[in-house]
Order: C-alpha cells, then structure tokens, then sequence
C-alpha cells in the first residue's frame, strides 16, 4: 500500500479544521466563567483579529532557527484559527499574483487552499513551503481537537502499520453527539472504517509476535514454529534444555532465536 499523497494529507486536515471551527464557539460559550481566561484557549482560536505580519516574522524567525515553532505550539497560547490559515492562503496568493481586497473568513481561505493544493505541490511553485503548511495545519487540528477534549474524546487503537509513522496509533475522536469518526492515523493522515481497521489490528498482533535485535530474528515460540516449520513442542524443549537462545521480558511472551532454530533443525537433520 502506497503512502498517502501530501496534498491528500493536507485536504484532510483542512476537512478535520473546518468540521471543528463551529464547536469552538460553543466550547468558548461553556467556559465564559473561567476566573484565568474567559473562554479559555477556544476564545483564543476564535480571534477574529488575525496579526498576520507578526505570524509571517515568526515563520521566518523559525526557518532562521532563532525560534522552535512547535515547541511554541505546544507550550504557549494555541494561535487562531483564521491567522493560520489566512497567512498560508495569502502565501499561495502572492506566489500566485492573486490578491484580493475580500476579507479573509475561515471558509474562504480553507477552500483557497484546497483549490491550489495541486499547484502548492507542483514544480511551479518554487518559493512556497508546502511542507512547512503541512505541519502548521497538522499542528492547528492537534490544538483544536485539544481544546474541544470534552466533545472529541480519543479513542486510542493500536500502532499504525506503516513505517514512515514511527509507532503513531491509530485513533478516532467521539464528536457531541456520541458518534464516532472513522479511525485515522495523526500522522500520516490515513482513515480507516471498522473493517479495514482490523487489518491494523491484525497487523499489530503479527509485528508483535517479532523483533529484530542486532540483524537478528526474535520470535515467540508459536511464530518461530510458523517460520522455520519446527513443531513448538521441539522448539520448548530446546529453550527449556537452553539448547537455543531465549528472551523473557515482564509483561510478553518469552523470544527465542529464529536463526538458531533454523541452524539447530539443519544440523539434527544432517545427522539424521
């Protein structure tokens, strides 16, 4: 299976951030009698007033590595919905020569974005840092979907099962009304109904049951026996007599080495 293309992951994430915006109101609404900040972090996602000059200096102030951006989303005040994506939609415009006099809304930019994700992402647009709108948005739906903790509450599943998302688990969020998403990975931005979900789950199991240690073949005792066709009954008598080299670690099954299985059954073989 091939890794989802970035334009999709970024039209994902525009889709997750628009679906969000109108549940922050209610969530500034539900917290307006908070003593530290009325409306709490969703009033600061709601700001009207996008400071877009002071959004592009910091960006700038990142690339020059005077500033960690993500360090600063995850420990500072989240940054509005609409300077985000106003600044990259006024990026695209000005690579672009396509100004425009209309204010920006959330919607608006949204959908500019998505409109040009091809170009974003084609040799023409040389200057723009597609990448760098990849991680503010995936940043932003982070933030949102933390704010609004109380209506999406995560329902965590197992690792994803491709490589490039480094052990990410799979999740779905439970929305307002009790219904749930589709379970998606956060990293790779891939989305999964329940059925194809079990594959996941399967894969899982399977990746558990091996390791690989210094080049080596780890496995549990069932595996091993799938893999080199020695009966397991064998393979514990071996591990038991410490005929093969074994692993035990709290809280899993015990590994033993899938090579030394393979050399062992050639040898009894031979001298058979």
């Amino acid at each position: 299976m091939s890794e989802v293309a970035e334009p999709t992951r970024v039209a994902r994430l525009l889709t997750a951030i628009l679906e969000m915006w109108p549940d922050l109101q209610d969530e500034a609404y539900s917290r307006a009698t908070d003593r530290e900040l009325p409306g709490g972090d969703a009033l600061v996602l709601l700001a009207p007033g996008a400071d877009l000059a002071a959004y592009k200096y910091r960006q700038m102030s990142a690339l020059m590595g005077r500033v960690d951006v993500p360090q600063e989303e995850t420990s500072g005040d989240p940054d509005p919905v609409l300077m985000v994506l106003a600044y990259w939609a006024d990026e695209i415009r000005a690579e672009r020569g396509e100004l425009t006099d209309l204010p920006p809304t959330v919607e608006r930019c949204a959908q500019y974005i998505r409109q040009h994700l091809d170009w974003a992402y084609s040799d023409q647009a040389e200057e723009f840092d597609a990448g760098g709108m990849l991680g503010d948005l995936g940043r932003l739906r982070s933030r949102m979907e933390a704010v609004l903790r109380a209506g999406y509450r995560p329902e965590m599943g197992v690792p994803c099962m491709y490589d490039e998302c480094r052990g990410a688990r799979i999740r779905r969020d439970i929305d307002h009304n009790g219904e749930r998403t589709k379970w998606y990975c956060p990293e790779c931005s891939r989305e999964w109904d329940e059925d194809d979900y079990r594959l996941n789950v399967k894969a899982a199991a399977e990746a558990a049951q091996m390791e690989m240690i210094d080049g080596k073949l780890w496995a549990t005792i069932r595996k091993a026996a799938e893999l080199t066709r020695v009966s397991r009954t064998r393979i514990k008598v071996w591990a038991a007599r410490k005929q093969i080299e074994r692993k035990t670690k709290t809280g899993r099954p015990m590994f033993v080495s899938v090579d030394e299985i393979r050399e062992r059954a050639e040898r009894d073989k031979a001298d058979a």
